[in-house]
């Protein structure tokens, strides 16, 4: 089964549908969604601790519910399995083309109902469709999933940079043969923080954002994030302005930290000739390495820029700061276009639900 022939579902939906109801969480019920949550898919999670965290990533005021498909089993009332879903016009009503973003999918497993995670993904298709469909971050079983339905499968590239200025590191390890390239005396680009208010005037970088964003995207998912602070910074020259904008935050543990960018605006290729501002910003924050997950920006633009690839080497590269865990993470995604849609295949960690908090 794939998306195109999802329909031949409906010749058995009225099996699920004599024990199941299929149907979005009402505004009165998400109690019951974070009950769900602390006792099947993980104690203690954020959204048990944090109702606004919880309410600015899934609360849709415009269509009255929460964006969570449940199957709520009909003799005990209780929630069986649940998925959750992040639409990218959530943030912005405009975008007319919205990606729609997995997010927890989780079916009990004492309930014994095979087939129950295609059924709550049949209603899923049917009630939430979408013309992007894409994730970061995937259990075994989604993978699965979602290869079957015929989404591209695969694992975002993890590059960094590490603070040429340091000769000490705490929270990296194996970097000793790291190479560090030579900061040119005389580049032709510089970085300048862009901030809130001056962010949504039109520049010519404005062309890469894919029809699934906006301008006004960016402000609501990370200017106005409810814990996080971020940080625009754009890529200019002299002659042409802006050419590029990246979005980024600190993180830290124990007095030290890193710089994750976990969104991009432009092509990549802008990069080129940028490490030492690179260096300037990881000086300037006292910060030990940046840390830039993606997928769908041509490596050499990368390399070219002063970055590495974690997996060239040993060396350890942490993502995990809540709590902090000394250890490379691999970033499954997963994506796919429905109607042939303009090819858009790039991705970042800000993306879905993985540059989320984990604590309080």
């Amino acid at each position: 089964m794939n998306y195109k022939d999802m329909g031949k579902y409906d010749a058995v939906r009225h099996l699920y549908e004599k024990s199941y109801e299929f149907r979005f969480c009402k505004i009165n019920e998400i109690d019951k969604v974070e009950k769900f949550i602390d006792n099947y898919w993980q104690k203690g999670h954020i959204f048990t601790k944090s109702k606004e965290l919880l309410d600015w990533q899934h609360l849709d005021v415009e269509n009255e519910r929460y964006n969570f498909v449940l199957a709520i089993h009909k003799k005990t009332g209780e929630i069986h399995a649940l998925v959750g879903f992040i639409m990218s016009n959530l943030y912005d009503r405009e975008i007319a083309k919205p990606i729609r973003w997995g997010a927890i999918w989780k079916i009990r497993e004492d309930v014994g109902a095979k087939g129950l995670g295609i059924a709550v993904k049949w209603f899923f298709e049917q009630n939430a469709s979408a013309p992007y469909i894409g994730g970061v971050g995937l259990s075994n079983d989604s993978k699965r999933i979602n290869k079957k339905l015929g989404e591209k499968i695969g694992v975002l590239n993890h590059f960094y940079i590490l603070n040429a200025n340091r000769t000490h590191y705490k929270l990296i390890e194996n970097c000793e043969n790291v190479f560090f390239p030579q900061v040119s005396s005389r580049q032709s680009k510089y970085f300048a923080e862009v901030l809130k208010d001056k962010f949504e005037r039109f520049e010519d970088y404005y062309q890469w954002i894919p029809p699934f964003k906006s301008p006004k995207y960016y402000v609501n998912r990370y200017f106005n994030h409810p814990i996080y602070e971020y940080h625009f910074t754009e890529i200019r020259t002299v002659d042409e302005g802006g050419i590029a904008c990246f979005v980024w935050r600190k993180a830290e543990h124990e007095g030290n930290s890193c710089i994750f960018i976990v969104d991009y605006i432009g092509n990549g290729k802008e990069m080129l000739g940028c490490y030492g501002e690179f260096q300037q910003l990881l000086i300037s924050n006292n910060a030990e390495y940046i840390s830039f997950y993606n997928y769908g920006f041509k490596e050499e633009y990368f390399y070219n820029a002063g970055f590495r690839n974690v997996k060239d080497s040993n060396i350890i590269v942490p993502m995990y700061f809540e709590p902090f865990v000394k250890k490379n993470v691999e970033l499954d995604y997963h994506y796919y276009a429905n109607d042939n849609e303009d090819n858009c295949e790039i991705l970042f960690k800000g993306d879905a639900d993985q540059d989320r908090p984990n604590q309080i």
